[in-house]
């Protein structure tokens, strides 16, 4: 860690076992001092899932519900912090941040955005960020294309990072699970995430072709009536210790990329291979660059590929069960902890 930041004002969503409250919890454990913001408590989450909101956000972008932007300022106002690190800040308005920079001038002001404002996913909610891009000190990327858009609209300082997100040690771990648990949350393929076109007709597919497939996550019943795919729904999205019990229940985990983000990696592509599952994922250069292929992790370009190294994997459960324990040691030799990344995105943004 850098000796120059020793506090950090963190404004971000942190519902418990969200990607970025791990990011959160990750700087106390570095022993930072942390002044934290939460963009999206729980009320604020409800009134966002009313219909009237929703129309609203669609046509206007996201209002700032939890008042974070007054939050922000009124923090400043009581104490010196080294970095403001908003973490997804699609209600953080550019006026607060350049009021933060009279406020904190020695601060630096960080954006770190896993999502994609140029892509074509949840195009609307980007408006009120896109306005405050030449306002930050510094945006954070996974993704190559977006460093010259940023600089296009005004950004000082983009940064590419891989990998992105990180895992957290104490929810992505391999955990027993008895056989009652595994029959319930589990199967011999699986995939845990929110419902997409793409992957439902890949899901399907592979259902199809008779294997038997079970999938968590939000949005899926609707793709299970267009698909008629014959895969089981389980339920909803779900956090923590769940999240890494039905990881550790599948033999195979699939993993994606969101085209309309333009993924080359996710959350889980670093999230299945901690928790010691085998990863199954689309493959990507930066899936490539995290693990060897057929050594810590497994790929697939289409349908029929990855049909093909189900039944193989399926077969050879002593060949799955050693790449996933060489993805999960990968994981843990190159720093892929959200402490690990923490650390060393902070030192990027330090000076």
């Amino acid at each position: 860690m850098s000796p120059s930041v020793e506090s950090i004002m963190f404004v971000g969503r942190l519902k418990s076992g969200s990607t970025s409250s791990h990011r959160m919890l990750s700087l106390r454990e570095l022993g930072l001092r942390v002044v934290a913001i939460d963009t999206h408590p729980e009320d604020v989450r409800r009134k966002e899932r009313t219909f009237l909101e929703r129309v609203r956000k669609k046509l206007f972008g996201p209002r700032d519900l939890a008042r974070a932007n007054e939050a922000m300022l009124a923090a400043a106002h009581r104490e010196s912090v080294d970095v403001v690190w908003i973490d997804r800040g699609t209600t953080i308005h550019g006026r607060t941040l350049l009021e933060l920079r009279g406020l904190l001038p020695d601060a630096r002001i960080v954006h770190y955005n896993p999502d994609d404002p140029f892509g074509g996913f949840g195009k609307g909610e980007w408006r009120t960020f896109l306005k405050a891009v030449a306002d930050y000190h510094v945006h954070l990327v996974p993704r190559e294309p977006n460093v010259e858009e940023y600089r296009a609209i005004g950004a000082r300082d983009v940064r590419h990072v891989v990998p992105f997100w990180g895992y957290s040690p104490d929810d992505h771990r391999p955990l027993r699970v008895d056989e009652h648990e595994r029959r319930h949350l589990g199967a011999p393929v699986g995939f845990i995430g929110m419902a997409e076109t793409e992957r439902a007709h890949t899901i399907a597919d592979l259902a199809a072709r008779g294997f038997e497939v079970k999938v968590w996550g939000d949005g899926w019943e609707r793709y299970k009536r267009i698909t008629g795919g014959r895969f089981v729904y389980a339920g909803p999205a779900q956090f923590g210790e769940m999240y890494a019990k039905i990881i550790n229940s599948f033999d195979i985990n699939l993993a994606f990329l969101r085209k309309a983000n333009r993924d080359q990696h996710t959350s889980r592509s670093v999230e299945l291979p901690a928790a010691g599952a085998f990863m199954l994922a689309e493959r990507s250069d930066e899936h490539l660059t995290l693990f060897d292929e057929g050594r810590e992790a497994e790929f697939f370009d289409d349908n029929d590929e990855l049909a093909r190294k189900v039944a193989h994997y399926l077969a050879h459960p002593n060949e799955r069960r050693s790449i996933a324990a060489r993805g999960r040691a990968r994981c843990s030799r190159s720093g892929y902890s959200n402490m690990e990344r923490m650390r060393s995105m902070l030192e990027l943004v330090a000076h």
